[in-house]
């Protein structure tokens, strides 16, 4: 049987929020307690000094993502303080004000819906998306792995264009939401 691409349940709009924040905030929990993006701190933290990045907007954020632990590591590295902007299509309300209390305010939730496809421009700044690798189709998630795996790291967008399989127009026009 291959992959089903069947919608994620919390990205429903008939979703009641209670249930869709529980699953946001399950997340969370796994993120912190598996500690799962600690491989991307030394190069977040490095795309951040080369671009010379005191603003960051993340998006599909959900309960948070890793950014309550992860903002914490970013500090250690970045000069200067470093102020985040979650946004999600459907905005977490209680993970919003958790999120910012214990930041002291330099992670702040959007009460505006923001859809990841065509992000305003009032929310400038590095943007992220973590957590969203699952929603390329599965023969170009496949090529992208093969080809990083033949050819090492990816250094730019531009380096995509090489790989067989993959829909470039498609990448390109969300190059905003990927990080390198």
């Amino acid at each position: 049987m291959g992959r089903l691409n069947l919608p994620e349940i919390h990205d429903q709009p008939w979703l009641p929020p209670s249930i869709r924040d529980g699953i946001t905030d399950t997340l969370l929990c796994i993120f912190r307690l598996g500690r799962i993006y600690q491989p991307i701190v030394k190069r977040l933290d490095n795309a951040l000094e080369a671009t010379d990045t005191v603003r960051l907007v993340d998006l599909c954020s959900g309960g948070g993502g890793p950014w309550a632990w992860l903002h914490g590591q970013l500090e250690r590295g970045n000069s200067g303080a470093l102020n985040i902007q979650l946004t999600d299509k459907f905005p977490n309300a209680a993970a919003r004000e958790r999120g910012t209390l214990r930041s002291h305010q330099e992670i702040a939730y959007s009460a505006e819906s923001v859809d990841a496809t065509s992000v305003p421009d009032s929310f400038d700044g590095f943007r992220t998306m973590f957590a969203s690798f699952h929603h390329f189709e599965p023969r170009e998630a496949a090529a992208i792995i093969q080809y990083r795996a033949d050819h090492g790291d990816f250094k730019s967008i531009d380096d995509l264009r090489k790989v067989q399989g993959v829909d470039f127009k498609k990448i390109e026009a969300k190059k905003d939401l990927l990080v390198f």
